[in-house]
C-alpha cells in the first residue's frame, strides 16, 4: 500500500500508542497465568505477582520490538516509559537514577536472552522462548512440575505470536512523520 488512509504520528505517538498495547496485553496475560497457577495449586506471593507483571511486560516489549524492528525511534520512545517507570520506585535522585539504570540494563539483558532463544529456522515453534520467558516471569522454583510447564508453556507461544500478529496489524493504520 501506498500509505493512502492511514493516520500520520510521531515516534513519540507510535509508542504511546504501543504502551498502551503493550499494557494491555500483559495485563490479560497476567490474569491467564495467574489463573493457571491456581488451578494447578500454586498461590504467588505478592512480591512474586509484582515480579510476573514486570516480567511480561519485559517480554511483550521485547515482542513489539521483534515485531517492529526498523520502528527504531518509536522503540526508543516505549522503551523510555517502561525504564523511567522504575524511577517512582525511589525517594531520592540519586535512587531514582539507580532504578532507571537497572531496569534499562535489565531490560537489555532479557533482550539479549530472547533475542538468543528465537527460533529463526521455526518462527511458529518458540517453546524455548516461551519457556525463558516463563522462567523470568514465575521462577524456577514454581515451574518445576512438566504439568505445569506444559500448562503455560503452550499458552504463552500462542500469545507471543498473537501479540506479534497484532502489533504488525496496529502499525498498518499509521506512518510516523518524524
Amino acid at each position: 500500500m501506498f500509505g493512502f488512509g492511514k493516520k500520520k504520528v510521531t515516534a513519540k505517538e507510535m509508542a504511546d500508542g504501543l504502551w498502551m498495547c503493550c499494557r494491555k496485553f500483559s495485563g490479560e496475560s497476567y490474569k491467564d497465568i495467574v489463573q493457571m497457577l491456581e488451578k494447578a495449586g500454586h498461590t504467588l506471593t505478592q512480591d512474586k505477582q509484582f515480579e510476573l507483571s514486570r516480567q511480561l511486560i519485559i517480554a511483550n516489549l521485547w515482542v513489539i520490538s521483534k515485531a517492529l524492528p526498523s520502528d527504531r525511534i518509536a522503540l526508543d520512545h516505549l522503551h523510555q516509559h517502561y525504564v523511567m517507570g522504575h524511577a517512582n520506585l525511589a525517594e531520592d535522585t540519586e535512587g531514582k537514577r539507580e532504578c532507571v539504570s537497572m531496569a534499562n540494563q535489565e531490560l537489555l539483558g532479557r533482550y539479549k536472552q530472547y533475542h538468543e532463544s528465537w527460533n529463526a529456522d521455526e518462527p511458529a515453534n518458540q517453546a524455548l522462548l516461551a519457556s525463558e520467558m516463563l522462567q523470568n516471569m514465575v521462577g524456577k522454583d514454581e515451574l518445576g512440575e512438566d504439568c505445569l510447564n506444559m500448562m503455560l508453556l503452550f499458552p504463552l507461544q500462542v500469545h507471543i505470536l498473537g501479540m506479534m500478529k497484532a502489533v504488525r496489524d496496529f502499525r498498518t493504520k499509521f506512518e510516523i512523520r518524524d
